[in-house]
């Protein structure tokens, strides 16, 4: 997988001893403590950082494919890519380049880019 994750605000130190945010790590990926590059996927939450993932291009087998496990999350919001998260019922939200897309509190599990 070629995403790479990262916080978006700077609560690393204090978020990863407390509330289990290595757990939502996806496999593969790199957590930094900056903010979101102007193309990534941002992924704000009610009561956890907020989360930014990018994604080289790559395309083919799973190099478009993240893996998550954040609860409680309020809205996806997309710098320059498109693509979608999915909750773990399966339900699907779509996000659009410069958008932001309301949540409404899903467990999200995978985000998968188009472009």
């Amino acid at each position: 997988m070629n995403l790479a994750r990262k916080l978006a605000t700077g609560v690393i130190a204090a978020g990863l001893a407390t509330a289990g945010l290595v757990a939502a790590t996806p496999a593969s990926a790199t957590v930094y403590n900056n903010n979101c590059p102007t193309g990534g996927v941002e992924i704000d939450s009610y009561n956890a950082p907020s989360y930014c993932y990018t994604w080289d291009g790559t395309r083919g087998g799973n190099n478009q494919i993240g893996w998550m496990d954040l609860p409680n999350t309020k809205q996806v919001c997309s710098g320059a890519n498109r693509g979608y998260v999915q909750d773990v019922a399966g339900g699907t939200r779509d996000f659009y380049p410069h958008q932001c897309t309301a949540t409404g509190g899903a467990h999200l599990q995978y985000i998968v880019f188009y472009s």
